[in-house]
């Protein structure tokens, strides 16, 4: 009896470098590249069917709101086809990209697997030398791992580095040297050792209809306070081009005049704000502001600039912003 095997779309966005055999660096920079490099990685093709698909080849710091867009609507577009999908990228801006996944694809079903290579400055002598055989370790080690979740049971948007399985909203950078380039706030999704084993409390996969919410707002500012800091002079500095400020001022202790000029300004230019406070008396006081609940930085960016896609009500942008979407609140919240 044939047994049906598994079909995973790999989508191309960067993150796509390797060494091929005869000791060159290959990468997708077109989808004319895609034939050689998949005949470098044919290991893959014994996990399951994979179909290639080119969406980006630029890199960490060309990657945009839209290219998010773009990836979201690729995966939208084959979702019933498939049964996971898995993503490179470099890994510089993964954890912007794979949060704003993680709000785009709604009501997801099916694992969604972000992984990539290391990239070296290949100008620094001996460095091409240097990084051959780990590149090549890398790239080869995170996607197979990244297909083998990709088949698994799991509906989750992941990043796949090392010997780790991360949740996407709860992922940042490692301050480490070591493997694995991220840690998480929270509990891995799953650990590699001899096998993947995947966290009990996962979301499962489940039959359900992908609601794309691709809509973004790329027009957001970050205001980080320090003690002392002049809030009017720094407010009357922005281009009246933003839509929208998020105030981090968790280790700050506002006065009430600067919550009232924050206010002010939000109700004279239009403009929402969103503040991070841990005092919650002054939370009280700050009726005029937008509650930012305490999320991993690049994870509540891509969240405010996510909402502001989907309304520009305050009261509905309130209610998206306390609403935990995608297990992305830190501390309990």
């Amino acid at each position: 009896m044939n047994i049906k095997r598994k079909k995973i779309c790999l989508l191309f966005c960067g993150g796509s470098i390797l060494v091929s055999r005869d000791s060159k660096s290959i990468k997708v920079l077109a989808k004319k590249d895609i034939p050689r490099w998949m005949n470098e990685v044919s290991e893959l093709k014994i996990i399951a069917e994979i179909d290639p698909v080119f969406v980006f080849s630029g890199s960490s710091d060309s990657i945009s709101p839209e290219v998010w867009s773009r990836l979201a609507k690729e995966i939208k577009k084959r979702y019933n086809s498939y049964d996971g999908f898995v993503i490179t990228h470099d890994f510089d801006s993964i954890v912007y990209s794979s949060a704003a996944l993680s709000f785009m694809l709604q009501n997801l079903g099916k694992p969604v697997i972000l992984t990539g290579s290391h990239e070296v400055n290949e100008n620094i002598k001996g460095a091409e030398k240097m990084f051959q055989n780990f590149r090549n370790l890398g790239i080869r080690a995170n996607l197979i791992n990244a297909v083998q979740v990709a088949i698994m049971n799991l509906a989750e948007v992941g990043i796949m580095y090392g010997n780790r399985l991360l949740q996407a909203t709860q992922t940042q950078k490692s301050l480490s040297n070591a493997i694995n380039l991220y840690d998480t706030t929270g509990e891995y999704l799953g650990k590699v050792d001899f096998g993947i084993r995947l966290a009990e409390d996962r979301q499962l996969r489940r039959k359900t209809a992908l609601v794309l919410r691709p809509m973004i707002e790329r027009s957001v500012f970050v205001l980080h306070l320090y003690p002392g800091m002049d809030i009017v002079a720094a407010l009357n500095l922005l281009s009246r081009d933003i839509k929208a400020i998020i105030i981090r001022a968790a280790d700050v202790a506002l006065k009430t005049a600067d919550i009232k000029h924050l206010e002010k300004f939000s109700a004279e230019r239009k403009v929402p704000i969103f503040i991070q406070l841990d005092d919650k008396q002054q939370l009280d006081q700050a009726k005029g502001l937008i509650y930012l609940p305490t999320m991993i930085p690049e994870v509540s960016l891509v969240k405010v600039m996510w909402a502001l896609g989907q309304t520009k009500s305050i009261s509905q942008l309130r209610s998206l912003i306390k609403e935990n979407l995608a297990n992305e609140f830190l501390n309990g919240q």
